[in-house]
């Protein structure tokens, strides 16, 4: 998803992340995001309703 993102609208995973976690921090008292917080959040940006690590 995150390749079709890239290819289709010039998505940017990692600045995508980093905006995450920057306002992440700032509505929960500078606390960091679990990285399963932010992969959902990305998830759910790029259109997926879930997501596998295992695969």
């Amino acid at each position: 998803a995150r390749e079709a993102a890239k290819a289709s609208r010039g998505y940017n995973s990692e600045a995508t992340q980093q905006r995450l976690e920057e306002t992440f921090r700032q509505h929960m008292g500078g606390k960091v995001p679990h990285q399963w917080q932010a992969d959902v959040s990305e998830a759910l940006l790029v259109g997926l309703d879930w997501v596998r690590e295992d695969l």
